[in-house]
């Protein structure tokens, strides 16, 4: 709040960009001070930071605060139900009760191994990997887990809790947010910031309609991909997917005011992504890089800032972790064809048909059915999150040209490479 109080912005965007440049400035020094083997500077980054905070807003706690809480009720029902469909995923996982700890309801050896490495954290920085003793965490995004342990670790606070529902509420609530303040900082109509705060609670596949189609019945309970309400069951993806939407609203902002500071803070947040999440990390970095042409093409080099900071930042944080993560690994139109002959679809029998017509060099035919196989998988695993995907000329130039170079480069990129390529170290992941 500090860094971002010059901004001069209003209260929901003033939550949402400091929450973000905050998020990862909280990550970062906890990265930082932990190689140095100097965690004990976190006391002295929270008591020298809070003491300038408190100087500059101490004028705020003695003004009356009649319309500080004057909100839309709607707006806020459409936040609580969000809230509260996806904590429902996290609310009960390391629960204590007298027979011990109780799991429940997604996820539970990811949210074992998460709590583990998070307490890995609290005590050793490199953290060890939980169950391998002497062998530092390699090739894996942990700030997630860093930012968690770093709170534990300073305020002493429950593991379980603090991982699972005290920052899984406070992630929550900000996804919302970041739904609202960009529709302000658009200066868009409100259906549209409702309309994105629903689909970031609750988009989802569409699967059980092909299973309807198939003669299976309505099946809600399998799926390719995790649907939104899921989020918060990764701490991974959670913070990334938070940190990326909460940033867009610093990203607008600079590319506004166009100057020094703005694009360092921006470049900050969507740099640390790598950190969080690798893939999260790759789509800003896919994105920064496109208006980096955009801006070198237009001769408008004070804009070069924030790609080049971005690329520092990311790479001081992907090379010491991950530098012998290996890379993608072409794999062709195999996840489309995975996807047809799942016991789970039952329409294997495609898939027989096309291996079949390959082999008599009817390429037409085998044409037919990677089109079919390649339609059906976007259409259902992707499901109403694809509704995003289609606009108009009209819709387009209701963003800045700069936005729509980021996100449809980004969009474009993921596209082919989560399709056609899987990780050596992540496997399928990259979906």
């Amino acid at each position: 709040d500090l860094l971002t109080s010059y901004l001069k912005r209003p209260l929901i965007q003033r939550v949402v960009i400091s929450s973000a440049v905050g998020l990862s400035l909280w990550a970062l020094q906890g990265f930082v001070f932990g190689y140095l083997e100097a965690r004990w500077l976190t006391y002295v980054y929270l008591t020298v930071t809070f003491a300038l905070w408190f100087k500059a807003n101490g004028s705020f706690f003695k003004k009356p605060k009649q319309n500080l809480f004057r909100f839309n009720y709607l707006n806020a029902g459409i936040i609580v139900a969000g809230v509260v469909a996806n904590l429902s995923a996290v609310w009960f996982i390391g629960v204590k009760k007298a027979e011990g700890l109780y799991f429940c309801c997604r996820g539970v050896p990811d949210a074992i191994y998460h709590l583990a490495l998070t307490n890995q954290i609290v005590k050793n920085f490199p953290p060890y990997e939980p169950g391998l003793v002497g062998v530092h965490v390699k090739n894996y995004h942990f700030l997630s887990n860093l930012v968690a342990a770093e709170f534990i670790r300073v305020f002493h606070l429950p593991l379980a809790a603090t991982q699972f529902q005290f920052l899984s509420l406070a992630l929550a609530i900000l996804l919302g947010l970041s739904a609202f303040s960009l529709g302000q900082i658009l200066n868009l109509k409100k259906s549209f910031s409702r309309w994105l705060a629903v689909f970031l609670y609750a988009s989802g596949d569409i699967l059980f309609l092909l299973f309807a189609f198939t003669g299976k019945g309505i099946n809600m309970n399998i799926q390719m991909l995790d649907d939104a309400t899921k989020l918060l069951a990764g701490p991974p993806r959670a913070f990334s997917i938070v940190l990326f939407m909460s940033g867009l609203s610093l990203f607008l902002i600079w590319i506004q005011k166009r100057d020094v500071k703005t694009s360092l803070l921006t470049a900050l947040v969507f740099g640390s992504l790598i950190g969080f999440k690798v893939y999260t990390g790759i789509f800003a970095l896919i994105g920064f890089a496109a208006l980096g042409i955009y801006f070198l093409a237009k001769k408008d080099l004070k804009m070069i800032t924030a790609p080049a900071f971005l690329l520092f930042t990311s790479l001081a944080l992907y090379i010491p972790i991950n530098r012998g993560a290996g890379g993608l690994v072409y794999n062709g139109l195999w996840r489309f064809h995975d996807f047809i002959a799942s016991d789970q679809i039952g329409l294997f029998k495609r898939e027989l048909a096309r291996q079949i017509f390959l082999e008599d060099k009817k390429y037409l035919k085998v044409a037919y059915f990677e089109i079919t196989a390649i339609t059906l998988y976007f259409l259902t695993v992707f499901g109403t999150t694809l509704i995003g995907i289609f606009q108009t000329p009209k819709s387009l130039r209701l963003f800045p040209k700069e936005f729509n170079i980021f996100l449809l480069s980004g969009l474009a990129t993921s596209v082919v490479l989560g399709s056609l390529f899987i990780q050596k170290t992540g496997s399928t992941n990259s979906v």
